[in-house]
């Protein structure tokens, strides 16, 4: 029941998070809308979007007068942490494993030889961003009662500003952040998923450590569809994550709160 619970409030919060990506594009296309709006929405489908799969043990409820946060179920986290975990230890090994064969597979051709560097380049990122996030989600989920203040706050200053009488502050540079975000959550996941399927040899997608016949990254591969589409759908559900760690929660609380604390500073001055 309480897995099911869960499912239904995931699924609502991507829903809303996809509400806010048109309003956004709205707001940066229309400046006459941007002098009467505020960041609150834009604010709030970030984080939902970064916040929807997130191992982190609480999730946002709320609407445009009052957002807190509420104590998510700690086995469903505790499940989210550890199919995180696993992913970017794969990765480090995927990208290692991928690097050590490479002069192996690729022989004597010259092609492949003027290509190896640039690949060398993506053997070394992908294994770095899997070990890079293994301490970040640590420190999150070690320090996350710290953590809902600071992702509460820029609501708390955004409903300041607008009791107090703030109007035509929502910029497009910060709007701009927040459609990469969106962007990123969206479209990262489903890109990964059709690169499963269709170029399983891919060293970023986890089916190629499966393939036995990847001559090269455009290799059709050995290994069967079914088992294609269930990694595909890991690797989507990781990057839906990853996102909403490194930009969707990075905006709100380090972006966010400089720009808003600017025009706190001159409403008080005004």
């Amino acid at each position: 029941m309480a897995f099911l619970l869960w499912l239904i409030s995931s699924i609502k919060d991507f829903t809303r998070a996809w509400r806010a990506y048109p309003q956004t594009m709205f707001l940066i296309v229309n400046k006459k809308a941007r002098k009467s709006a505020n960041y609150i929405d834009v604010c709030y489908g970030c984080i939902l979007a970064g916040l929807t799969l997130s191992f982190i043990p609480f999730r946002y409820v709320g609407t445009s007068k009052l957002i807190t946060v509420v104590k998510q179920s700690g086995l469903i986290s505790d499940f989210h942490y550890l199919l995180h975990l696993i992913w970017c230890f794969l990765q480090v090994y995927m990208g290692f494993q991928w690097y050590s064969t490479a002069e192996k597979r690729d022989g004597d051709d010259p092609v492949a030889k003027e290509n190896l560097i640039w690949q060398r380049i993506v053997y070394f990122y992908y294994p770095s961003l899997g070990a890079g996030t293994i301490p970040i989600i640590y420190y999150l989920r070690k320090r996350s009662d710290e953590l809902k203040p600071l992702i509460i706050a820029p609501f708390k200053m955004e409903k300041w500003c607008m009791d107090h009488g703030a109007k035509g502050y929502v910029t497009k540079y910060l709007l701009g952040v927040a459609t990469f975000v969106y962007a990123s959550c969206f479209l990262l996941p489903f890109i990964y998923f059709v690169a499963s399927i269709l170029r399983p040899c891919l060293p970023f997608v986890l089916v190629s450590l499966l393939n036995e016949g990847c001559a090269a990254w455009g290799s059709p591969g050995t290994v069967r569809w079914e088992l294609k589409v269930i990694l595909g759908l890991y690797d989507s559900y990781a990057w839906v994550f990853l996102p909403g760690v490194y930009l969707g929660i990075g905006w709100i609380s380090l972006v966010y709160p400089g720009s808003a604390s600017t025009r706190r500073i001159e409403v008080i001055a005004a």
